[in-house]
């Protein structure tokens, strides 16, 4: 049995993290890795709300390279993620 003690992040919280990747103030990695570290530690995360939780781990890909300096998604990508998961 899951021994849940961390909240997950809310559907409005991972979309303001992405919205500070959009607009500059915080990088893909940093908001990666914060996304993964939920995802990675999910047997003490309390997953309540499904949709933000697949929300949260299509973020864990802000960073996905395809090649050096050029990434698999852009924010036209993070702005279809928040439009799909807040409407």
């Amino acid at each position: 049995m899951k021994n849940a003690s961390i909240p997950q992040p809310s559907i409005k919280e991972i979309e303001m993290k992405l919205r500070s990747v959009i607009a500059g103030k915080e990088t893909r990695e940093n908001i990666s890795d914060w996304a993964m570290n939920y995802i990675i530690n999910d047997d003490n995360v309390e997953v309540t709300d499904y949709k933000a939780w697949h929300f949260l781990v299509d973020v864990t890909h802000t960073d996905a390279a395809i090649s050096p300096g050029e990434y698999l998604y852009y924010n036209e990508d993070f702005e279809d993620w928040i439009r799909e998961y807040t409407e």
